[in-house]
């Protein structure tokens, strides 16, 4: 969980990327914070602004496994001393010095900055760590696939400023590495394995439901989103796996003409003897085509009922996150849909957790997620 960690001088608050405040959810993340503040520099530390990862972990010390984002909202939203799911702090970037603001300094002094500002300990450390200084494309897409196998969703990119390693390359009409709050900017790019072709995983998955759009969409009479479901050929009934709304308007068109001709609809809501899912879109489609998606990753939801049983000791199913539609499937039948089953496969293999005794043969020990941070120019 990102969030930014504000110290006046006596308090230290923490506010997720909405502006909530986390502070009372997380008191050990300020005690590790005061802990790992440098008490031996001369100008200490009056006030800051830094932003943070909380990560969920498993055991003690440095080795200890860092643990599903999932794991985070079991933590009490109020006065929670660590005494539940135990956390560590990763920060990498720092906004808001003993009352001088570093928004529009380079990264790289900032991050010198922060180092000076800060010591690691058990409890917090530097997610640059582990990073990758190159203008090389191949390099960086080593690291990337690198950082894929070790656990982590992708890269970030990052433009070091005009004194990094690298400043003899730095040309005008580079972009600076300036702290852009609230905006996207070349300074500063995600990459993660569904964005990059050869990286990203696919399934197939059945259209169940939908809702009717809003905005310009609702303009148009399009259904968006669209309920998405995996076959459970042990029980033979379909269950939700996400919302999907990634279709082009030719898409959407096409399905308005199948869809709102009632070819495709049901009249009522489906019993669970045919699907499974939480969810109640005002409209229902009978199981007759099949799509394939890519995704981000996998997250337990309560939601969604994919592999609800193989995967949680609550019961809980699994959810795709950030679904994207490929393509059609005229070729598969909605019950050579990727199974229930396989969905539990792809996430004890994602979040390398044991699970269930239903899956032994498909369970994997959990190892230390890779924190990636890779900079260019």
């Amino acid at each position: 969980m990102r969030c930014q960690a504000h110290y006046d001088g006596v308090d230290i608050k923490l506010f997720s990327r909405h502006m909530l405040d986390l502070t009372n959810q997380f008191l050990d993340v300020t005690r590790f914070l005061l802990e790992a503040m440098q008490t031996d520099r001369s100008d200490d530390s009056t006030s800051f602004i830094i932003d943070v990862e909380i990560v969920a972990v498993e055991g003690e010390g440095r080795h200890a496994r860092l643990l599903p984002f999932q794991d985070l909202s079991t933590r009490r939203k109020k006065m929670d001393d660590g005494s539940g799911v135990r956390v560590r702090v990763f920060t990498f970037d720092l906004m808001f010095l003993n009352g001088e603001s570093f928004v529009n300094k380079p990264l790289c002094c900032r991050r010198v900055e922060l180092r000076k500002s800060f010591k690691e300990t058990i409890d917090f450390s530097f997610v640059s760590s582990q990073r990758l200084v190159s203008y090389d494309e191949s390099k960086i897409n080593s690291y990337l696939a690198e950082a894929i196998e070790g656990g982590a969703e992708g890269l970030m990119l990052k433009m070091l400023g005009e004194k990094s390693i690298l400043a003899e390359k730095v040309t005008e009409g580079v972009p600076s590495s300036c702290y852009e709050a609230g905006t996207r900017s070349h300074c500063w790019l995600k990459v993660k394995r569904d964005y990059v072709a050869g990286f990203a995983d696919t399934i197939d998955v059945v259209p169940i439901g939908a809702w009717w759009g809003s905005g310009r969409k609702a303009q148009k009479s399009y259904l968006s989103p669209v309920l998405l479901a995996v076959y459970d050929d042990e029980e033979d009934v379909f269950r939700s796996i996400c919302r999907c709304m990634s279709f082009t308007d030719a898409m959407y068109d096409e399905g308005n003409d199948n869809d709102t001709n009632r070819v495709n609809c049901l009249p009522n809501r489906p019993t669970s003897a045919f699907v499974i899912t939480n969810e109640t879109p005002p409209i229902w489609f009978r199981p007759m085509e099949v799509f394939e998606v890519a995704f981000a990753d996998l997250s337990l939801s309560r939601q969604h009922s994919a592999a609800a049983g193989l995967v949680d000791e609550e019961g809980r199913g699994v959810a795709l996150r950030f679904p994207r539609f490929k393509r059609r499937r005229p070729d598969k039948t909605p019950e050579q849909a990727t199974t229930s089953v396989e969905i539990a496969q792809l996430f004890a293999k994602q979040s390398k957790i044991k699970i269930g005794s239903r899956l032994k043969d498909v369970s994997v020990e959990r190892t230390k997620q890779s924190e990636a941070l890779s900079c260019t120019k």
